[in-house]
């Protein structure tokens, strides 16, 4: 990838794809200078996006899990014993519970507690315990039967493979609280 710039035009190249070019308004103003840097930066965010490194099979996104496309097949399970307080628990307050929370609960589905994960949606359960391929947590989290706007998290990065397989796996071995 190539950026250059001068004082009257920003260039950035990809290669073998698109070149980007924008004049400035006017070369004494700094404010459309230092608009040309911010253009600048949020040009090299979107082609990092698009040009992004390739990761299991699909594009990079901004941050840790895969960009906003949906997973081809349902991630394996984790082959451990899952904890929710260890593993679940911080995975959801991450990722889904600034939506699904004890202060707003989108689709009237709350991800904080184990009881609330099992009470489901306004569009009922969510959870299947036992199976976690056929739960609709999964399914959404993954991509995986649902319209592109059902993907969750909505507007972050997707949950890894990882993440996802650490889910299933909690909900395969029963969707439990850890015992006391």
């Amino acid at each position: 990838m190539q950026y250059t710039a001068n004082l009257g035009v920003f260039m950035a190249e990809a290669p073998g794809s698109l070149q980007l070019e924008k004049s400035m308004i006017n070369r004494r103003n700094i404010g459309a200078r230092f608009g040309s840097i911010i253009a600048c930066g949020l040009l090299s965010g979107l082609m990092a996006v698009a040009w992004g490194a390739e990761r299991e099979g699909r594009s990079e996104g901004r941050g840790r899990g895969p960009a906003r496309t949906a997973y081809k097949e349902v991630p394996p399970a984790a082959t451990r014993q899952v904890s929710y307080e260890k593993d679940v628990k911080p995975i959801l307050m991450e990722n889904c519970t600034r939506c699904h929370g004890s202060k707003k609960h989108k689709s009237d589905l709350r991800l904080d507690t184990v009881d609330n994960i099992l009470l489901g949606s306004e569009d009922g359960p969510v959870v299947k315990p036992g199976k976690g391929a056929q739960s609709t947590l999964i399914r959404s989290i993954a991509g995986i039967g649902v319209e592109a706007d059902k993907v969750m998290p909505p507007k972050d990065d997707m949950l890894t493979k990882d993440e996802i397989g650490i889910l299933r796996a909690w909900i395969d071995q029963g969707a439990k609280p850890d015992a006391r």
